[in-house]
Parts: C-alpha cells; structure tokens; sequence
C-alpha cells in the first residue's frame, strides 16, 4: 500500500459549502441508513479530478486502475 499525503487544511470549496456540511451531519445522524450523492465528492471539477490525481488514478481500496469508470 503507497502512502498519500493528504492536505486537510484546504479542502475543496465544494466540500465546505453549507449544502455538503448538511449532508454529512445528516449521514453522520443516520449512520447506515442515509442515501449517498456523488454531487460533492463526485464532483468532475472540483473533487473528483483531484481524487483521482492524488490516487494515481486508482481506487484508494484496491489499487486497481479507475479510468473509464463513472
């Protein structure tokens, strides 16, 4: 498993936003229970791209290459 430098004391705008704040106190409240979006951390200009430079373009988990997927 590589290791991945993360920088979070500045996340995406997108992320701090009002509307994802609320989704994640709503998941965090539901636990299991709540209904995932990808409006946020599937954002293809604002999280996504970065995710995916970050990671190599591989899924976090696995390692297995993402491209062409969603």
């Amino acid at each position: 498993m590589r290791s991945v430098k993360k920088d979070f004391d500045n996340p995406p705008d997108i992320l701090q936003s009002e509307g994802c704040q609320q989704k994640i106190k709503h998941a965090l409240h539901e636990q299991n229970q709540h209904h995932f979006s990808q409006y946020y951390y599937g954002h293809p200009n604002k999280v996504r791209q970065n995710l995916e430079t970050l990671y190599q373009y591989k899924c976090a988990y696995c390692e297995t290459k993402v491209t062409g997927s969603v």
